[in-house]
């Protein structure tokens, strides 16, 4: 609509008004000739078809009339009226001319082909009358009377299929009739279709006539009242005409008066800019700082702070750098977008105290360009080629720096004084949280170590107490009595034991709770209801799980104090032993001693205690030797 306008806009008012009336009589003094003009085309091809229906059908009705007349000469011939055959063959070589006229008319290939159908039988039935000329004159009168029959039926079938063309001749006349009628209507509904468009036309244009004139007016209107509300004003100018200057006049006067509005507002906009910007600064840090305080893992608070570092400054790149252990380089830890993931990838490094981010780790202070290509110690990065500007943000805590945030923009002076304060507030405190985050891990995994080492403890203390009871375990049936399970392992229980989980049985009376102590399974548990019981109900699961837990705990400080009663009673003999053996000064007596007291010790049957020396001993300091 706008093209409309402006194309209409290029003439003046007056003639877009005298247009629209000369396009609409244009339509009605052409209309007119071209519809009589087609309905006479009509009307000349449905003569010339009925006058060609007409012509052939006569020539077929002429040929069928002959071929009765040949049937009549031939059965007057038989009889002898006619003394020859001559009027009958004269009759079908008339019927076979009145053929070939309608074929010379008819256009239709389905009657061609069926008129050359007749004509072959028109020259069967004219060699039947020929054989029947011959026979008589020859004197062979027993073949005429089948000759003669079959002349006659020929000259019948003829006849009908005469008639039968001829009125399938009148089915296409009429056809031919009803398809002109319909492209009489079709034409005369295309004409009306094209004059109601083209009226249509003529009124869409007087539309856009009348709009592109009002449309103007009602915006130099609504322009005034604006402008005099204290708006600015610029009248869109996008014609030649009477209107279009009026506007670009308006626009003038206007800009004029608005100059000096501009040049006060831009003022109080460039304080409230600033104001607004160190608003949002504050309050990035501040978001900031509670996103990261609320992440313990390294890791994801690393890649979360630059995103969210990021998506909350408006930045192009955040990267974040840590000192290596070497304290020699600054190792990028995690980036933002696919520049950021493909250095992290490719184990991007700064040597502390190069490039702007090794200058902040090694100072412990920021450094901002606000034209990248300005600061003498910055190392562009091919990654970010849209760097135009570029701060590094020492990450301290606790008085140590341990590394260092980048932010880049694609904007040249992108990072002022408010910028820098809020993202230093932001770094301090990202740090706290990554030296708090790096200390909780050390210390949880820690603990997952010495919780790994007392179960291992725990697994090896249960192994030495089965491998001594390999079959340790008892059973009660319904009367209460108490009895060893040696030997009794069933499928449910191996199932629990190995898959540390409750199983039951088909039935559900039967249910099998692994029993397990410090996360080690030492064993199961099987319980059964009888036949008439009900199964194993949810709460009744939970509240067998729990005692079994309990029962855990319990075995598990039992056999601590079993294991600190044999160790106080090995400690006891071996203190004995060692007082036993200590009680004599004679070789052979403490010998004595060690092999019986050792032969005591518990599950052993024999003890032996020997002495092998050298056969040769060098002479000592006083110079004495010994033999065995």
């Amino acid at each position: 609509m706008r093209r409309i306008d402006r194309f209409l806009r290029r003439w003046s008012v007056r003639w877009r008004v005298l247009i629209g009336p000369a396009l609409l009589t244009l339509a009605l003094i052409t209309a007119i000739p071209v519809l009589i003009v087609s309905q006479a085309q009509l009307i000349d091809q449905q003569q010339d078809i009925a006058q060609t229906v007409v012509q052939a059908d006569r020539a077929l009705l002429n040929a069928a009339a002959l071929i009765a007349s040949s049937r009549v000469n031939l059965m007057r011939y038989l009889q002898d009226t006619t003394p020859s055959a001559y009027q009958s063959l004269n009759d079908v070589a008339q019927a076979q001319i009145s053929l070939q006229g309608a074929l010379s008319v008819v256009q239709d290939a389905v009657l061609i082909s069926q008129i050359q159908g007749i004509e072959a039988e028109l020259l069967a039935y004219r060699l039947i009358i020929v054989e029947i000329r011959d026979a008589r004159e020859a004197g062979e009168v027993a073949v005429i009377p089948q000759l003669e029959l079959d002349a006659l039926n020929m000259g019948t079938d003829i006849g009908l299929r005469i008639q039968g063309v001829v009125a399938q001749s009148q089915a296409r006349l009429n056809r031919a009739n009803e398809s002109l009628r319909a492209v009489a209507q079709a034409r005369l509904r295309t004409i009306s279709l094209l004059y109601g468009g083209f009226v249509l036309l003529v009124l869409s244009f007087s539309f856009f006539v009348q709009r592109s004139i009002i449309q103007p007016v009602n915006v130099l209107r609504k322009g005034a009242e604006d402008f005099g509300r204290g708006q600015e004003v610029n009248i869109p100018v996008t014609g030649a005409d009477e209107l279009s200057l009026l506007a670009r006049t308006f626009n003038e006067v206007t800009a004029q008066l608005s100059q000096s509005y501009r040049e006060m507002e831009q003022r109080v906009a460039e304080r409230t800019r600033d104001l607004e910007r160190r608003t949002a600064y504050m309050q990035a840090a501040a978001e900031v700082s509670r996103t990261t305080n609320a992440i313990i893992d390294v890791d994801a608070l690393i890649q979360q702070s630059v995103d969210l570092i990021r998506e909350r400054f408006g930045l192009y790149y955040v990267g974040l750098f840590m000192k290596n252990e070497a304290q020699e380089w600054a190792v990028l830890q995690a980036g933002t977008g696919s520049a950021g993931a493909a250095m992290v990838a490719r184990g991007h490094r700064i040597r502390i105290g190069e490039g702007m981010i090794g200058w902040a780790v090694a100072h412990g202070a920021s450094r901002v360009a606000m034209q990248a290509g300005a600061d003498a110690v910055r190392l562009a990065t091919p990654e970010l080629p849209e760097t135009r500007s570029e701060a590094a943000i020492p990450l301290r805590a606790r008085g140590e720096t341990i590394g260092a945030l980048t932010v880049q923009d694609t904007e040249s002076g992108t990072f002022n004084a408010e910028a820098i304060e809020a993202l230093q507030i932001m770094g301090d405190q990202l740090a706290v949280a990554l030296e708090n985050a790096r200390l909780l891990a050390e210390s949880q995994e820690a603990l997952a170590a010495a919780r790994r080492a007392y179960g291992e403890l725990t697994r090896e203390g249960w192994e030495r107490l089965v491998l001594l009871r390999p079959d340790l375990g008892y059973a009660v049936d319904a009367r209460g009595g108490v009895a060893p399970v040696a030997g009794r392992w069933q499928p449910e229980m191996r199932e629990a034991r190995a898959q540390d989980r409750v199983v039951e049985n088909e039935t559900g009376d039967t249910v099998t709770i692994p029993l397990k102590t410090r996360d080690q399974v030492i064993g199961v548990v099987q319980l059964s209801k009888s036949a008439q019981s009900s199964a194993w109900n949810a709460q009744e699961l939970r509240m067998m799980t729990t005692l079994v837990e309990q029962l855990g705990v319990a075995l598990d400080g039992a056999r601590l104090y079993q294991q600190s009663q044999r160790r106080a009673v090995q400690e006891q003999l071996v203190g004995e032993i060692t007082t036993q053996m200590r009680a004599s000064l004679n070789v052979d007596a403490v010998l004595q001693t060690a092999a019986r007291e050792l032969g005591r010790l518990p599950g052993v049957v024999e003890a032996n205690v020997h002495l092998d020396l050298p056969t040769t001993l060098t002479a000592d300091d006083d110079g004495r030797g010994a033999s065995e």
